[in-house]
């Protein structure tokens, strides 16, 4: 869609529509590259489609991305590189050229481990930096816990020094959450049921912690 078009109409037509590439599976993630140029479109089986907006033609396209588990995250860093999270708890970094998309897996610090889950992926403005939640299940128990990651140049960190609790009864408690960086860059909100931390993005420290 086009902003001015829903700024103008509660009922907008689309401006493009790229369909007929994941005719069996839903599209679960989607990121349109900083020149507005292309457009990534990802998949529950892995596959990702590189569109290009003036035209809706297929760029490029790859099938059973991230071990074919679902993309639960995608961004452009650049007009050919994108950055994708997905269920197998890994991000990869992709670079499209001519009509081929290659992944490199991004790694974390020496000693980490990935979770089990990555269930959101959230770029900083600048797309620079990005965060990721990551769903860890505990060893012999259905339950597990929930943390936030900071990726960059200097590598990984976990956000909270005390994962959110994930119990046996309420899996959804790890889907009921969301982050979000400000228009600078400079801090970071996490809102998980009705509790919003703001994050300093310079040394992570929590500013301020606030109930809806």
């Amino acid at each position: 869609w086009r902003t001015s078009d829903i700024l103008e109409s509660t009922a907008p037509a689309p401006f493009r529509e790229f369909k007929d590439r994941h005719p069996d599976f839903a599209i679960t993630a989607v990121g349109i590259s900083p020149a507005s140029e292309r457009v990534v479109t990802a998949g529950r089986r892995g596959k990702m489609v590189v569109w290009n907006i003036a035209d809706e033609r297929v760029i490029a396209e790859a099938d059973g991305q991230h071990n074919s588990d679902q993309v639960s995250g995608i961004f452009f860093e650049s007009e050919t590189q994108f950055v994708s999270a997905g269920y197998d708890g890994k991000v990869f970094r992709s670079t499209v050229s001519g009509n081929e998309i290659t992944a490199t897996r991004i790694e974390r610090n020496p000693g980490e481990s990935d979770p089990d889950f990555i269930v959101r992926l959230r770029p900083s403005p600048d797309r620079q930096r990005f965060a990721t939640s990551e769903v860890s299940l505990l060893k012999g128990k259905k339950s597990g816990q929930l943390n936030v990651m900071i990726w960059s140049n200097d590598g990984t960190r976990p956000l909270l020094s005390h994962p959110i609790d994930i119990p046996d009864n309420d899996k959804e408690l790890a889907f009921r959450h969301d982050v979000s960086w400000s228009s600078d860059g400079r801090e970071l909100m996490l809102i998980q049921d009705g509790v919003i931390a703001i994050f300093d993005t310079t040394e992570w420290k929590l500013l301020r912690k606030l109930k809806s």
